[in-house]
């Protein structure tokens, strides 16, 4: 394994808090459709940025994404990462025999080494901030074949987007020097992927942290905890077992240029400054591991993971209800993203117009390793579950349990308000400031009310041209719920 990140429980909770979901909007005959869509080529920050030149996230109202984690939290503002440009850069020479007539040679190779040479004497002088990594892809053939071509994929990381800009223009000014030096040409500048820093919607989060603290933590137990305390032992940090309780409070807040220091990113960013986004951390892995390294994937395969996705899974879909039944919620979390977090700062991709998604990157090991996952890929024919398959057994909740625990959520002190009819009805949060009239033909914007469920909002439209209704309140989740939206009509 050359990383584990633990990403393969990301699904499992979108899917199962989409059903749970579901199940309860056809029992009620709540409006809506769940649509859910994938985080692709994440740790290439390789998608996200072109779903947003495509349009996917004009009409969304709200995403809920959600990442693997060793708590259930989230957060609003900020945060302490980075935002990036990835970029690959290839340089083009001239072979030669290496022993036998190398001044006929030109090595692309040679460029690469001394934009990396260049380029690690230029971050001393760049901004404390800033990270900046790179890895050498192809450096020739062999070595008495003077290398004609080479390339080096570099991460260019800045808190923001003219820093960004401004680290990527230092990095093209290198790779031109090094070609000089060389004799070589340099052949090209690829964009293999961009993040903005993210954003976090406050209200968003506020709404989420409430369902947090009523889920609270799956109870572990003593193989659980002893698993997790011996991994730790053999990495040598604290073992201090897995969480035990939530964070103390919601986390977030807007802190200043200077007092941040960068750190990862995520292309989640470009989506979280279209449209109001929050990050679910659910608690699937083992606290004070290093990240990208294998002892994260040990959990993975374990009652861990299934009880840190199901408690991830029950606050996401008890946070898609709350936006589907209080309308006023998505409201605000607009007021929020307009009047405060966009005040200042404009959206400006920083892939350019002609860059394109790069499938290309990883198909050597994807055909390398794809035959040898073949063996376990899930039989439903077989197994009830996939825990099951893998001969591991869990106490943790299976998805038509877990529909039925969201049943008695609703059912509880919301039940009544649930089949109260629609009457409160006002302009949808997306369409604030714009007239009906300038727009003959599209749906008029009309607020859905709250139905009594503790904090979902979302829409409802009515088409002049046929009298129906539509909830458009797309609460996005990724790869998750995206899409709430409701063509009248049970999902």
């Amino acid at each position: 394994m050359r990383r584990g990140t633990a990403r393969d429980t990301i699904q499992p909770v979108n899917v199962t808090a989409a059903l749970a979901v579901k199940k309860i909007m056809e029992r009620e005959r709540l409006p809506g459709t769940l649509m859910l869509w994938p985080g692709v080529a994440e740790e290439q920050l390789g998608t996200k940025a072109y779903y947003v030149r495509a349009g996917l996230f004009k009409d969304v109202d709200v995403v809920l994404f959600t990442h693997v984690g060793n708590n259930l939290s989230t957060s609003w503002g900020e945060g302490g990462g980075n935002g990036l440009v990835s970029v690959l850069y290839s340089f083009e020479g001239r072979s030669a025999h290496s022993a036998g007539a190398p001044w006929r040679g030109r090595s692309a190779l040679d460029a690469v080494e001394l934009m990396d040479i260049g380029w690690n004497f230029r971050r001393e002088h760049l901004r404390l901030p800033q990270r900046s990594h790179y890895v050498i892809k192809d450096g020739g053939d062999q070595p008495n074949v003077v290398p004609p071509t080479a390339s080096v994929w570099y991460y260019f990381r800045e808190l923001d987007y003219p820093n960004i800009m401004t680290m990527w223009a230092m990095g093209d000014s290198v790779a031109q020097g090094a070609a000089m030096m060389t004799g070589t040409q340099l052949a090209s500048v690829q964009v293999l992927g961009s993040a903005w820093p993210a954003h976090m919607n406050k209200v968003v989060a506020q709404t989420m942290w409430e369902n947090i603290r009523k889920v609270g933590l799956p109870r572990w137990t003593e193989a659980d905890q002893r698993l997790a305390r011996a991994l730790q032992r053999e990495l040598g940090v604290p073992d201090s077992g897995l969480a035990m309780k939530l964070p103390d409070s919601l986390s977030g807040g807007i802190m200043s240029m200077e007092r941040r220091m960068g750190g990862g990113s995520d292309d989640i960013g470009d989506i979280s400054w279209n449209v109001p986004t929050i990050t679910l951390s659910f608690p699937s892995n083992i606290p004070n591991l290093p990240g990208h390294n294998w002892s994260n994937a040990i959990a993975m395969a374990t009652p861990i993971a299934h009880q840190g996705a199901t408690a991830g899974a029950k606050a996401q879909a008890m946070t898609v209800l709350d936006l589907l039944l209080r309308p006023e919620l998505v409201q605000q979390a607009w007021d929020y993203f307009r009047n405060e977090q966009t005040r200042n700062t404009r959206y400006q991709p920083i892939i350019r117009p002609e860059d394109r998604p790069a499938t290309w990157l990883n198909a050597d090991i994807r055909g390398k390793h794809r035959p040898e996952m073949r063996k376990y890929y899930y039989d439903a024919a077989k197994y009830q579950n996939y825990l099951e398959q893998l001969g591991v057994s869990s106490w943790a909740c299976s998805t038509p349990l877990f529909a039925n625990l969201m049943d008695r959520v609703v059912e509880g002190p919301f039940h009544d308000a649930f089949r109260s009819d629609p009457t409160d009805r006002g302009r949808h949060p997306r369409d604030a400031g714009r007239s009906a009239a300038a727009r003959p033909g599209e749906p008029q914007a009309r607020a859905v009310p709250a139905r009594g469920h503790p904090g979902r909002g979302s829409a409802r439209t009515t088409h002049p041209t046929d009298g129906g209704s539509d909830l458009q309140l797309r609460g996005a989740w990724v790869p998750g719920v995206r899409d709430l939206q409701v063509p009248g009509g049970p999902a």
